[in-house]
């Protein structure tokens, strides 16, 4: 009945048609979910992701033109980021967010986000999201291959720095070819404990030419 009550009364603020009760609403049914968030049933995460789908689809129509829009998105984001059960298809909305103080709270935190979703933001969004992948606590190489292969520095910098990044040889190929011409990319990766040899070898010459 709780879950009936919710979906109508979501229905009943979209249709109302005031971005300050799809604000209000919106609130209110993430405070709900937090509430409990450990408790529910994996019908009722699904539930509740239904929902707030649904607000979130409404608010982001909004969110171009209203700051309080943007700021109630950014909220959201930064109270599911460390939510173990955290509606997986609200996380991934979220990420996919253009405005980055939406999409970075999830992107850098959310154990929601699987490989092959963090494959395609890496693939797909600007340099801001890409950044926001790499300070993630830890990143398997096939995830780092593809932040690599969009060639922005700043991101390979904030991959070599991050002690939970596994690079392969492929992926290190990358940050070697911009580190010949970035002195402080080329420090910081040589004190990377897993730089294959042959690679340490490369960058040393490299160093020293």
């Amino acid at each position: 009945m709780l879950e009936r009550s919710i979906a109508d009364e979501v229905e009943a603020a979209i249709k109302a048609g005031s971005n300050e009760k799809h604000l209000d609403t919106l609130r209110q049914v993430t405070d709900l979910f937090l509430l409990s968030a450990d408790g529910y049933t994996g019908e009722q995460i699904e539930l509740f992701g239904d929902v707030l789908e649904r607000l979130i689809r409404t608010v982001e129509l909004r969110a171009l033109a209203d700051v309080a829009a943007r700021i109630a998105l950014a909220e959201m984001s930064t109270q599911f980021a460390s939510i173990k059960q955290a509606p997986a298809a609200v996380v991934r909305r979220l990420a996919h967010n253009d405005e980055i103080s939406i999409a970075r709270p999830v992107l850098t935190e959310s154990a929601r986000l699987t490989a092959e979703d963090l494959v395609e933001l890496a693939q797909t969004k600007g340099e801001q999201h890409l950044l926001a992948i790499s300070g993630r606590w830890w990143l398997t190489e096939i995830i780092t291959e593809a932040l690599l292969k969009r060639h922005y520095p700043s991101v390979s910098l904030r991959l070599v720095t991050n002690p939970g990044a596994r690079m392969s040889a492929s992926g290190y190929a990358v940050v070697l070819k911009q580190a010949e011409t970035d002195p402080h990319l080329a420090v910081e990766t040589g004190i990377r404990v897993d730089l294959p040899p042959e690679q340490r070898k490369q960058l040393l010459r490299s160093a020293t030419e």
